[in-house]
């Protein structure tokens, strides 16, 4: 097992369910910590004459299997999205009773194959990372390096602590690192009542200086704009549009065009437009 949990005047405490893939017989077991403070203070300790063994016969292994969410980049790419060449996987991890991260038992490692070639797994058990205070969630994050332009599609497979796993996919278009370029410009939800975010694909970060998103009503008059946020090795640039009210007044209900306009570091403009239908709350 292996999770995080805060610390609070020096004292902690966790709890999570034994791994199936343990030796059963009884015999002393070691806990192992690590602490460190915002400061960089850092502290080390273990305990090694905890007494563990045994099966407990009345529990039911099948009751739950891992949910995998996966991305690349952070959890805005919407599948299906494009990156650059050097793509970032994010993977979100969850089970009712916890993810078997250690890969103790033969088989169980979390891996991840691309574009169905088992001869290039990748062993993912040292890049997840517990959700603190939160045994039953991680997270991983992986650098994929130098992949061919054009589509591809990454298949992750983890198990629990019972031994049952699960398999989640992801599809996602490599476009080249030479030019910048954009890809599909989303708004969600659409028809949107009080709250939309607004999403724009790109296939890198390096190269852009700025992004921007302007939405005008049907008459071509600027409604607001908009100044998305970017995650490091993210691929979307991403904003909330607050529809409740514009200068004290509701938002009427109709159509807008949204306008996003990306400037790159030589100065060059790329832009792409959606249509987003505002209905009464």
């Amino acid at each position: 097992y292996k999770g995080v949990t805060t610390v609070e005047g020096g004292r902690f405490r966790y709890s999570f369910v034994v791994p199936r893939d343990v030796q059963y017989q009884y015999a002393p077991a070691k806990l192992s910590h690590y602490a460190k403070n915002v400061a960089g203070d850092d502290a080390t300790g273990q305990y090694g004459n905890l007494l563990l063994g045994g099966f407990d016969e009345s529990i039911d292994l099948s009751v739950s299997r891992p949910s995998i969410r996966l991305f690349m980049g952070d959890s805005n790419f919407i599948n299906g999205g494009i990156t650059g060449e050097n793509p970032m996987l994010y993977a979100i991890l969850e089970d009712s009773i916890g993810i078997n991260a250690a890969g103790a038992g033969l088989g169980h490692d979390i891996t991840a194959v691309l574009d169905n070639n088992g001869n290039s797994t990748i062993v993912l058990n040292d890049f997840y990372e517990p959700a603190i205070d939160h045994a039953q969630r991680g997270y991983i994050r992986y650098k994929l390096e130098e992949l061919t332009p054009g589509w591809h599609t990454l298949t992750l497979k983890a198990w629990n602590i019972y031994n049952y796993s699960a398999t989640a996919s992801v599809r996602f278009c490599v476009r080249s690192n030479d030019t910048t370029t954009i890809g599909a410009f989303h708004c969600s939800p659409n028809p949107v009542a009080t709250q939309a975010t607004l999403s724009l694909e790109l296939n890198q970060q390096s190269s852009v200086r700025s992004v921007l998103f302007r939405i005008y009503d049907i008459t071509g008059r600027m409604v607001t704009e908009l100044h998305p946020s970017m995650q490091e090795e993210a691929n979307v640039a991403h904003a909330r549009w607050n529809l409740k009210q514009r200068n004290g007044m509701p938002i009427a209900n109709g159509i807008y065009i949204a306008h996003a306009i990306v400037t790159t570091t030589d100065g060059n403009q790329l832009t792409a437009t959606t249509k987003i239908i505002k209905t009464k709350q």
